[in-house]
Order: C-alpha cells, then structure tokens, then sequence
C-alpha cells in the first residue's frame, strides 16, 4: 500500500471528535443499562468486565470490539421491532377508526330508512340535509323532540 493510501485509511479509521463523543455517551448509557439489570447474560457480563479494562491485550480489544457491535446490532433491532409495533398499532387504529366511521353510516342509513324516504333520490336527500343544518335552533330542538318520540315509539314495537 503506498503512503498515501495508508494515510488516508488511518484517517478513515480515526473518529471524529462528534462521533466518539458520541460513541462515549452510547458507552455510558449501555453500562449503565448493563448495570441496572438484575441479571444480565453472560455477554453483557463479559462487555461490563471488559468495558472496566483500561488497558486491554489484543484478545481483550477484539472480544469487546465484537461485543460492542453485538450491543449496537441489538440495540437496532429493538429500534426496528418497536417501529413495526408502532406501525401495527397504527395501522389497528386506523382500522378502528374506519370501523366506526362504517357504523355511523350505516346506523344514518336506517335512521333515513325509518324516515320512510330511504328510496328519495339523492339530490333531494341532499338538499333535505343542507336545509336541515340550515335551520334555526328552534327547528332543531323540535325536530330533535319529534325524533325521539319516533324512537321511543319505534322501539316499543
């Protein structure tokens, strides 16, 4: 390898001083998590030991560089797995909310069956409707004792 390109890999392997703060911070918390368990694997038990070495062999530095990865693999896969249950849970609320919007339609269309004017064309329903949200307070309440008279009455039967 010439110079030049040695030099530019040694730079590529070197960390920046964002990245290996950051690497710290990532450090200290999985510790600290590691720590906190009430019993943790064999692996982590081996990567709090070896976190503790200040000045590992070569063995050492590679085991924990391998189980540093590990933590890291692990920790993005439980980042992935609760994406997906986020998404699951979306998408059940979604369904939710779709089902429940089926059953208010479907409750209106029997209320406009019960109406009698279920075979109205749809013009005609329409602008009942947009008359109706027009009215004045007045005519609501009125129409809002009328139907519940029709439904007490309805229900008896």
């Amino acid at each position: 390898m010439e110079p030049s390109q040695a030099n530019r890999v040694q730079e590529a392997a070197t960390p920046t001083p964002v990245k290996a703060k950051k690497d710290a911070e990532w450090m200290a918390a999985k510790l600290a998590y590691i720590r906190g368990l009430k019993s943790p694997s064999a692996q982590q038990k081996l990567f709090d030991a070896l976190a503790q070495i200040k000045n590992r062999n070569a063995l050492q530095v590679r085991q924990f560089a391998a189980l540093v990865k590990a933590e890291k693999l692990e920790d993005r896969a439980a980042d992935i797995r609760r994406k997906g249950e986020q998404l699951l849970t979306e998408k059940e609320d979604a369904e939710r909310a779709r089902k429940a919007r089926t059953r208010q339609l479907v409750a209106l269309g029997g209320l406009i069956a019960k109406a009698g004017i279920d075979a109205w064309p749809t013009d005609r329903l329409l602008g009942l409707f947009m008359a109706a949200a027009r009215g004045t307070d007045e005519q609501k309440a009125r129409w809002s004792t009328e139907g519940a008279q029709a439904l007490a009455s309805l229900a008896k039967k």
